[in-house]
Order: C-alpha cells, then structure tokens, then sequence
C-alpha cells in the first residue's frame, strides 16, 4: 500500500490598506507648519478635528495675519520720507492747510477783494 500524501496549497491574501489622510509637508519649516499641515490635511479628508487642532489653525492664521501687516507697514516706510527742518515741516504744513481748506463763496471772495483784505 501506498501512502497518500495530502498537499495543502497555501492562500496568501493581499491587504492593503489606504491612509486615513495624506500630510504634505514639503513646504513645512516651523514645527507650527506641521501641526498645520496634520490639521488641513484631516479637514480635506473630511475627518473631526479635535480643539487643539483647531487652535493652531487659529494661530498659524494670527501669524499669517501679523507677517502681512509687518510687510505692508516696511512697504509704507520704505516710501516714506522724513523732515528734521522744523521751519520747512511747519511750511509745508500751512501749505497743505491752505490747500484743503474750503473754498469760500463767491461774493465773500469779490467783497474781500474789494476791501483789500487778505
């Protein structure tokens, strides 16, 4: 009699499993952009965030805001030109007085003008 050998073939299953959310931090440099980036990446995933995450979304956009207003605040002084004569400031401050002040009216005009006031 001949012995019968049983052959089992063994079944591998092939699992993958896909990420909850994909992080990009190839444009991250501060450690505040990392938390950032986990944070944005779980909003697109349409994930709950949790209140930790959602104050450094606040701060990382309070940062955004206050390197916005350093920039336009450089920008305005960068154009700006300062005057140390004091007699040259106050010329130029009845001048620009004089300037926007209003127009008086025609006949307040003329009747100066008749009476040779100034």
């Amino acid at each position: 009699m001949k012995k019968e050998t049983k052959t089992t073939k063994k079944v591998t299953k092939k699992t993958s499993k896909k990420p909850a959310f994909v992080v990009d931090l190839t444009t991250a440099e501060t450690p505040l952009d990392i938390a950032y980036e986990h944070a944005q990446a779980k909003v697109r995933a349409g994930l709950p965030i949790t209140q930790d995450e959602a104050d450094v979304i606040e701060r990382a956009g309070f940062v955004t805001a206050v390197d916005f207003v350093d920039q336009c605040v450089a920008e305005c002084d960068a154009h700006t030109t300062y005057i140390e004569d004091d007699k040259l400031a106050k010329k130029l401050l009845k001048t620009i007085q004089k300037a926007t002040e209003p127009k008086r009216p025609w006949y307040k005009r003329f009747w100066r003008w008749v009476t040779f006031r100034k």
